[in-house]
């Protein structure tokens, strides 16, 4: 199955400005016609589990506090159990899911296709 378009629903809206870095990588690979690799969500969670810590502290922290427990805490905290699969979505799911949440504008979610990225 192609993958054309996902949402990851993260259930925390403060850390936007990751989420969005993150879905400028995923855009790549959704539109980079030579990636061979199959994209699951298997995949999107072990991405995001080994760059979130990055783009924190790059993005959002932007190097502001030494390396405390809060923030290594924050680092584990971004990271999803493998169980957390459930909240990557694709292709129709994403309308489904996108569909029956109540959009409230709490900039939770990230949407990626081909064209855009948001933040919901």
């Amino acid at each position: 199955m192609a993958v054309e378009k996902i949402a990851i629903s993260f259930g925390d809206n403060d850390f936007t400005t990751i989420y969005r870095v993150f879905g400028e990588a995923i855009q790549d690979i959704l539109t980079d016609t030579t990636y061979r690799k199959e994209i699951t969500k298997d995949l999107i969670v072990e991405l995001w589990n080994q760059s979130c810590y990055g783009l924190y502290i790059l993005f959002q922290n932007r190097l502001e506090y030494e390396n405390t427990i809060e923030r290594i805490n924050t680092g584990k905290y971004l990271q999803f159990d493998l169980q957390d699969i459930h909240r990557v979505y694709f292709n129709e799911e994403v309308d489904e899911y996108l569909n029956a949440i109540e959009m409230d504008g709490n900039m939770e979610v990230l949407y990626v296709d081909g064209y855009s990225i948001q933040i919901i």
